[in-house]
């Protein structure tokens, strides 16, 4: 995956996991934390889906 590409799904969808995390576990270093693995995760998992036992499935995913 482009840099410009990962920095933008990053610039997108950190924020929201972020606020997922800190609603939930009620710690901002946590949410931090939390945030960077999802965000890791996911941009691994789409240079190199084999690398997962289960691939990705297109649905929609609501951080509320």
């Amino acid at each position: 995956m482009a840099e410009a590409a990962e920095a933008e799904l990053y610039r997108r969808f950190a924020p929201r996991v972020r606020l997922y995390g800190l609603r939930h576990l009620r710690d901002e270093d946590e949410a931090r934390d939390l945030s960077q693995q999802v965000m890791l995760l996911v941009i691994e998992k789409l240079e190199k889906p084999e690398r997962f036992a289960t691939p990705i499935r297109s649905r929609r995913l609501s951080l509320g």
